[in-house]
């Protein structure tokens, strides 16, 4: 008789050895296979193969962490296995087939990359899906989901420099503030942290979020950017970056341009627009420059979206920068 290992099963038994588990989850028989979603995976040669891979990238990114980030991927594995099935559950065929196939893709993208390193700074990409009750008066719109699936992309810093407790703790706040503003799910929600910069002096992070209320006719977007100071344990401020106000013009000048190029015209006064495009909260940084990032929705109706913003050249600030920001962009 051949026994067939899935992702679901080979993580199941390299966790069995770490953290308490059920007897049976050692690995199933492919033979006793009776979830639509375990037929699915032994019947396919191509799904079978995706189940290797993940398990493969599983074991590779567990073993290249050490605690308590090693803890963390488990978690994050195991609320995707819990995610998928309760997602699948009323799936067959080749509805099913396509969803897994889709899924496990994506997973596999997700551990492939969950490691980051940039200017001899390492950062750890973790996936989380974690399923919420949808509020009673919501379920019908929920079309009878009696809970559903909120995820989150979060992102933190592995080495052990000043400031990065602080940092992954800002990070788990943000986490934990967005289950906790969704704790009796009205929507499917989406979190979004994705790497602009990361020296031993700063970290530069975009936060996107994702909100779609049941019955609603469009997503709510929001954005912010986290630039983290690590020496000194807190958000970026203007002065850190900049001297005098010289900037100014120049972040303006290049943001307003942008907006007429793509014919936007903003809704909110030149008060509030210039700030919104001189918060360091809506700045994005990198080492070519600085992006202004415009909140959806805070300068342009919904339906105009928001223009793309092409960056300030840290050139282009030449005699207004700081010590600290020619050290940190080599400038």
């Amino acid at each position: 008789m051949k026994f067939l290992l899935s992702a679901s099963a080979i993580f199941l038994l390299v966790t069995m050895f770490s953290v308490a588990l059920p007897a049976q989850a050692a690995g199933f028989d492919c033979a006793k296979a009776a979830a639509a979603l375990e037929k699915a995976i032994c019947t396919s040669s191509q799904l079978g193969a995706q189940d290797e891979e993940i398990a493969v990238a599983y074991r590779r990114l567990l073993g290249s962490v050490s605690s308590p980030w090693d803890e963390l991927v488990k978690k994050s594995q195991r609320e995707w296995l819990r995610a998928r099935s309760a997602e699948m559950a009323d799936l067959k065929g080749k509805e099913l087939d396509d969803a897994l196939q889709t899924s496990m893709r994506n997973r596999l993208d997700a551990l492939n990359g969950a490691l980051i390193t940039q200017n001899g700074m390492h950062l750890l990409a973790v996936d989380r899906a974690v399923m919420q009750k949808v509020a009673p008066d919501r379920v019908a719109y929920a079309q009878g989901q009696q809970q559903v699936t909120q995820t989150s992309s979060l992102l933190y810093v592995l080495d052990d420099v000043p400031g990065a407790k602080r940092f992954n703790a800002l990070i788990d706040k943000t986490f934990a503030q967005t289950l906790d503003a969704t704790a009796m799910a009205e929507g499917e929600y989406d979190l979004s942290a994705e790497l602009n910069f990361a020296s031993s002096e700063l970290v530069s992070v975009s936060v996107s979020s994702s909100e779609f209320g049941f019955g609603a006719a469009h997503p709510v977007a929001g954005s912010r950017q986290l630039n983290f100071l690590l020496a000194e344990g807190r958000m970026l401020r203007v002065h850190d970056l900049f001297t005098g106000r010289g900037h100014e013009d120049l972040i303006l000048r290049n943001a307003t341009q942008a907006f007429a190029e793509a014919g936007f015209k903003p809704l909110a006064s030149i008060r509030e627009a210039r700030a919104l495009l001189l918060d360091p909260r809506n700045w994005a940084l990198d080492g070519r420059g600085l992006t202004v990032v415009v909140p959806p929705d805070s300068l342009f109706a919904h339906v105009d979206g928001s223009p793309e913003v092409p960056p300030v050249l840290w050139k282009s600030f030449q005699g207004q920068l700081t010590p600290l920001a020619e050290k940190i962009f080599g400038k």
